[in-house]
């Protein structure tokens, strides 16, 4: 039947039941081509993770191979650290610097007053003579 040409009564029935038979068949090819590349995904998929797995299994048995260049045993003493309780007071949370050239403590370390008193006043001018 050419594009132009008139419809008429049976020939309506008849191209619409071709339509809807060609409508059907192309649903069902893409169904079937869906189905087959999902498979073919969900393979390549297992296949990939199957690689992976046998990878990571080879690369641990080759760093289980090498020779171990230090160990850590828990049986030995640890160091002591000390947790922060949020006051100065307790010199033991933190780190001791080295002395200060010509100075036999560091002022920021110490409990003398006069020397953090010192320190202050210090860090306070050069402050003000920036400004």
């Amino acid at each position: 039947m050419n594009d132009d040409a008139t419809v008429h009564c049976r020939e309506a029935k008849t191209l619409r039941d071709a339509a809807a038979m060609a409508i059907t068949e192309v649903w069902t090819d893409a169904r079937t081509a869906t189905s087959n590349l999902a498979r073919k995904t969900n393979e390549g998929n297992s296949e990939l993770l199957n690689n992976l797995n046998e990878s990571s299994s080879a690369e641990g048995s080759r760093i289980d191979s090498l020779p171990m260049v230090a160990t850590y045993s828990p049986d030995e003493p640890t160091p002591k650290i000390v947790p922060f309780s949020g006051s100065g007071e307790d010199l033991s949370q933190f780190p001791m610097a080295p002395p200060l050239g010509g100075h036999n403590e560091d002022p920021c370390f110490t409990n003398d007053i006069s020397a953090k008193g010192k320190l202050l006043e210090y860090t306070r001018r050069n402050l003000l003579s920036s400004l």
